[in-house]
């Protein structure tokens, strides 16, 4: 009589946890989207739905050379950390000129784009 209760506590527990972690991992409509300017720094975070990850990194990988900088005559440097449904993205301004600096906020607004879902 303690066999089957156990097995039917095991299979609801594995239920409960499959559908807390499918709650966790989808959520199509949560993008969220946020561009800061310091003095110093201009920076983009954003956490996307994890299925439109390899779009971004294809995207910023068009944009950027490999050693992380835009192509342009005075190179500008950017720095950003991918993860999967998440992006920061940061430019030292010091590190850049002004055509830069308009180059990679022309850039930033792009990857909103790539990010937000139509």
């Amino acid at each position: 009589m303690k066999t089957p209760t156990l097995v039917i506590t095991i299979i609801l527990v594995s239920l409960g946890t499959c559908f807390a972690v499918l709650l966790i991992n989808f959520h199509p409509g949560s993008t969220n989207v946020a561009v800061q300017e310091s003095r110093d720094t201009y920076t983009l975070a954003a956490s996307f739905d994890h299925r439109r990850t390899a779009t971004v990194k294809r995207f910023i990988d068009s944009c950027l050379e490999a050693n992380g900088q835009l192509p342009v005559k005075e190179q500008a440097a950017v720095h950003y950390t991918l993860t999967n449904g998440g992006l920061k993205v940061e430019a030292q301004k010091e590190k850049n000129n002004a055509e830069a600096m308009t180059r990679i906020k022309r850039m930033y607004q792009d990857i909103r784009y790539q990010i937000i879902p139509r």
